[in-house]
């Protein structure tokens, strides 16, 4: 009996032994079987492929900012997430054709690169930030002057454009690389109420940087309604009061720093949180050796239709040789272009003044003379005014106008010259309120260029110490002659 019981037990083992692989094997294959379970799922779970960058990007070659290039596709766009305002709405399908957009926002020192001047509020920051107190007016200037510098096509991203690039190629993100606002973007409460230097946060999905907080960023839109029909490359409304802006900024709250957030400003406004970054066509790269430096024949035609010029140095050419083919009598060869109603713009009396020395020396004599007794009160100044107490402002104001006054292409190719003598009133702050013509330079087209460059400019900053009144007055004189400009 014992041995029956013995030999039992030892079957009994033998038994169990003989099973363990079988049970390794089973629960192997149950892992296996689970693991392929959770990938599925995941799978599932998953967004699907969205499109990315077309290539690493380019470079530009006359300021140096780096391009991201984009494969177009389509995407929802407006308020994803149900927590939008009702501009952001209905949520509709865009789709987008292949673009490139500028990795950083542009920089203080690519902008005065370009322009010469940096309007920055936050100017100590740095050249690696972000400009701003640019108007989309300003912003149009400097694109041009880097188009016929570069031979490019730059220009603003379209609303749809920016959003489509700001969510990573369309991708479901409540702001610019994720759902954290922290990670991405620089705002109210992280900001320290200043700007940073560009590319500080994290990247979104395709490697740009800022589309969330720093700066708002203009896009090329007129603000309108959203359409609820699918759309292929949208440029919004023909027309408009304000422009569209993108992104958020150093001081607004996280709900504005969302992708799909919009706002709007008039196209001339300026403020220390308005910013920028351009968009194009895709490029390979390109570097600085490989840039076309061979002269092209410059025609009227092809300034007018190809090339916005703001610079005067594009036409000192072609001045020459319309100088040495200009018939002495100059008169008798220059359009006529003085309007034959009353200009709306306030002026005293229409002259033509021979632009050189002598003829600006005899028209400021005569103001000087005018307005003697204000220049002995010691609140009117001359731009050329030797002067210790106000010597600060005057530079300020010039270079801030030499920053945006061009020589109108259409003048300087007929050789159309004169001198436009401006009386401005500044308040405390340094901003122009009041802007009188004294007399016209005899040509509407010049005239309508200075008050353009008034406007344009933003404050230049307090009065001295010292000065205690409330205004400011101020006379220039815009001189146009020999394809050049210059301020007295």
């Amino acid at each position: 009996m014992r041995h029956f019981i013995t030999q039992s037990i030892f079957h009994l083992i033998l038994l169990l032994f003989s099973m363990l692989p079988f049970a390794d094997s089973n629960a192997q294959a149950a892992k296996k079987k689970s693991k392929k379970v959770a990938a599925a799922e995941a799978d599932d779970r998953a967004p699907a492929p969205q499109p990315t960058a077309r290539s690493v990007g380019f470079t530009d070659p006359t300021t140096g900012m780096k391009f991201v290039n984009l494969s177009g596709g389509c995407f929802q766009m407006g308020d994803n997430f149900g927590d939008g305002d009702g501009d952001e709405k209905p949520v509709h399908e865009v789709c987008v054709s292949d673009f490139a957009i500028g990795k950083y926002e542009v920089t203080q020192g690519e902008y005065k690169r370009i322009i010469g001047s940096n309007p920055s509020h936050f100017s100590l920051c740095g050249d690696n930030c972000p400009v701003e107190k640019v108007s989309c007016n300003d912003v149009q200037d400097f694109i041009n002057k880097l188009n016929s510098q570069s031979g490019r096509n730059y220009r603003l991203p379209t609303e749809a454009e920016w959003e489509y690039a700001a969510r990573s190629g369309g991708k479901r993100e409540k702001y610019s690389g994720g759902d954290n606002v922290n990670a991405v973007s620089w705002y109210g409460s992280n900001s320290g109420a200043e700007t940073h230097p560009v590319g500080q946060k994290q990247a979104n999905g395709l490697g740009i940087y800022d589309m969330s907080g720093n700066v708002w960023e203009w896009a090329k839109d007129w603000k309108g309604d959203y359409s609820s029909g699918s759309q292929q490359n949208p440029q919004g409304p023909s027309s408009g009061s304000n422009r569209v802006i993108r992104g958020g900024s150093w001081y607004n709250v996280a709900r504005h720093m969302r992708a799909a957030y919009r706002y709007n400003f008039s196209p001339d406004d300026r403020r220390n949180h308005l910013g920028f970054r351009l968009a194009s066509p895709v490029q390979p790269d390109l570097k600085p050796s490989e840039v076309q430096t061979t002269p092209v024949a410059i025609t009227p035609k092809r300034v007018a239709e190809e090339a916005p010029v703001q610079a005067e140095s594009l036409f000192a050419s072609r001045m020459a040789k319309l100088e040495s083919a200009r018939d002495v009598s100059r008169s008798s060869t220059v359009p006529d272009l003085t309007p034959k109603v009353q200009s709306p713009l306030q002026s005293t009396t229409v002259t033509q003044h021979p632009p050189g020395a002598s003829g600006l020396t005899k028209l400021e004599e005569r103001y000087r003379r005018e307005f003697e007794k204000d220049i002995a009160e010691g609140d009117t100044r001359f731009l050329n005014s030797d002067d210790f107490l106000f010597g600060s402002f005057l530079r300020r104001f010039e270079s801030a106008v030499y920053g945006v006054w061009r020589y109108p292409r259409e003048a300087a190719l007929r050789g159309i010259e004169g001198i436009t003598p401006v009386r401005m009133t500044f308040n405390k702050r340094g901003e122009i309120t009041n802007i009188k013509q004294l007399e016209s330079s005899g040509a509407r087209i010049l005239d309508e260029e200075v008050f353009r460059t008034l406007r344009a400019i933003g404050p230049v900053g307090g009065f001295p110490k010292g000065y205690d009144k409330e205004e400011f007055h101020l006379i220039v004189f815009f001189q146009y002659g020999g394809s050049r400009r210059a301020l007295r």
